[in-house]
C-alpha cells in the first residue's frame, strides 16, 4: 500500500510533468528536474500558484489536508507508520487531528506545536514506554516538538544563533537543526538543512538549502508535519 493509498487519497489530482500544462484540469502540479520533483503548483481556480521548491512530497500533505479540513470525520483510522513504529493508531489519529488545524500566522504556528506538545506528546511515550514511562522523559526538553526550529533575521545566523522557537538556548556546532529564513525579497520562505554528507569536511558550511515555500500557511503546515508525524508513510 502506497501513501494515496493509506490515506485514500486521489492519487491522479497530483501530476508529475516535465512543464506546466496550457489547460489546467488537476489539483498540483509538480515539475520534475533530473529525477526528482523540484517545483510545486496548486491549482487554485483554474490557475497555477507556486507553492514550493524542493518540495519533498509536500502535496501528498496538501491533498490530505484538501481532503479532510473541511470533513474531519473521514480521518482513517487503525493506521500503522513505518517509523517509529511504537506508534499506536490512537496516537496517529490524533497527530492529524492536530494537522489539521488552520495556521496562518507564527503565533498560531506555536500554538498548535504547544497544542501537540500537551495533548500528544504523554501519548507518544506512553507507546514507548507503556504506564511506566520515566516522569523525568515527559520533562525533558528534547520532548519537544520543533525544538530544533531557528527562525531567523538573516543568514549569517545560520549556525550562530542557538533559541530555538521555545525562547530555549541549544548547541549549535555539531547539532542538526532546521534555520528558517524569510526572505522578504522574494515572499519566500527559506528552510537551511544539516548537511550529514559533508559534516566531516573541514571548513564546509554544513547547512544548506534545503527547500523554499512561497506561503507563510504553507512552511507552517510543513514544518508541523515534520515534527509530529501526521502524515507520512
Amino acid at each position: 500500500m502506497d501513501i494515496y493509498e493509506k490515506y485514500k487519497l486521489d492519487k491522479k489530482e497530483d501530476v508529475i510533468v516535465r512543464k506546466l500544462p496550457n489547460v489546467i484540469e488537476k489539483s498540483f502540479y509538480e515539475i520534475q528536474k533530473e529525477n526528482i520533483p523540484d517545483e510545486l503548483y496548486i491549482n487554485e481556480n483554474g490557475t497555477l500558484k507556486h507553492v514550493a521548491t524542493k518540495p519533498y512530497s509536500f502535496s501528498i500533505l496538501l491533498l490530505f489536508l484538501k481532503k479532510y479540513r473541511p470533513h474531519p470525520e473521514l480521518l482513517p483510522k487503525n493506521l500503522k507508520h513505518e517509523s517509529p513504529k511504537y506508534r499506536t493508531s490512537k496516537t496517529i489519529y490524533k497527530a492529524m487531528q492536530i494537522m489539521l488545524i488552520p495556521m496562518n500566522s507564527y503565533e498560531e504556528f506555536i500554538a498548535v506545536l504547544k497544542k501537540a506538545d500537551k495533548e500528544l506528546m504523554p501519548m507518544s511515550l506512553k507507546d514507548a514506554w507503556g504506564e511506566d514511562t520515566p516522569e523525568y522523559y515527559e520533562n525533558l526538553k528534547i520532548c519537544k516538538y520543533g525544538i530544533d526550529y531557528i527562525f531567523i533575521k538573516n543568514r549569517d545566523e545560520i549556525r550562530v544563533k542557538k533559541t530555538n522557537v521555545y525562547g530555549e538556548e541549544l548547541p549549535v556546532p555539531n547539532c542538526r537543526h532546521y534555520y528558517i529564513y524569510n526572505n522578504k525579497e522574494n515572499s519566500s520562505y527559506e528552510i537551511y538543512a544539516y548537511n550529514f554528507e559533508q559534516r566531516d569536511v573541514e571548513n564546509f558550511d554544513t547547512y544548506f538549502l534545503y527547500s523554499v515555500y512561497y506561503e507563510e500557511k504553507y512552511l507552517y503546515e510543513y514544518l508541523l508535519n515534520e515534527a509530529i508525524g501526521a502524515v507520512q508513510s
